[in-house]
């Protein structure tokens, strides 16, 4: 499939909607070299955990971590 914007995934605790998101940042980091990825989540607990699943699907590639920033609304909201 190709996707051309956003997209809302949906489904039960523990459905993997998490690792799609994380997925779909790496996906777009990697098709977009000179762009930033920003991955958000509305808690710092689970940002956390993002982004620990993050470090352990970019190991062989760290050089990603520079493109891809996961964080909570509110840290992004105070930020700007």
């Amino acid at each position: 499939m190709n996707y051309g914007g956003p997209e809302r995934v949906s489904g039960l605790g523990g459905a993997g909607k998490t690792i799609v998101a994380i997925h779909r940042a790496v996906f777009l980091a990697l098709a977009n070299p000179d762009a930033r990825v920003l991955l958000t989540t509305i808690s710092d607990a689970l940002a956390r955990v993002l982004r620990i699943r993050l470090r352990q699907l970019i190991r062989s590639r760290p050089r990603l971590a520079e493109q891809v920033e996961v964080d909570a609304v509110n840290a992004v909201g105070e930020r700007l």
